[in-house]
């Protein structure tokens, strides 16, 4: 004999991006981004809430550059240069380690 296979509940849509969980009465952020569909939880169970949560959640989503993620550490810093420029600041070059005196391990300074 087979058991039988219980439902535990379902996702009914509330607004735009606004999903609440019938069993528990949790809602979700629920919005695409980078072509993947994001399920963010709210943490409440109170409407009001929910739509303000959300708000800051695709306010979140959307300030996110999603091709800095694949950007490396000499981009970046160059960008980071070009955006200082005019400030007054200026980028230090590293100093050469080998120019450097270097310690004795175990030495005291």
């Amino acid at each position: 004999m087979e058991k039988p296979h219980y439902k535990l509940g379902s996702h009914s849509r509330v607004a735009d991006h606004l999903y609440r969980y019938s069993t528990t009465k949790k809602y979700y952020a629920v919005f695409k981004f980078g072509g993947k569909t994001k399920w963010i939880p709210l943490n409440t169970t109170d409407r009001e809430l929910a739509g303000r949560k959300l708000k800051e959640e695709l306010a979140r989503y959307k300030m996110t550059d999603p091709e800095a993620s694949t950007m490396s550490l000499e981009a970046l810093l160059d960008l980071y240069g070009q955006s200082i420029q005019g400030w007054g600041i200026t980028l230090k070059q590293p100093e050469n380690p080998s120019s450097k005196n270097s310690r004795k391990p175990g030495s005291m300074v």
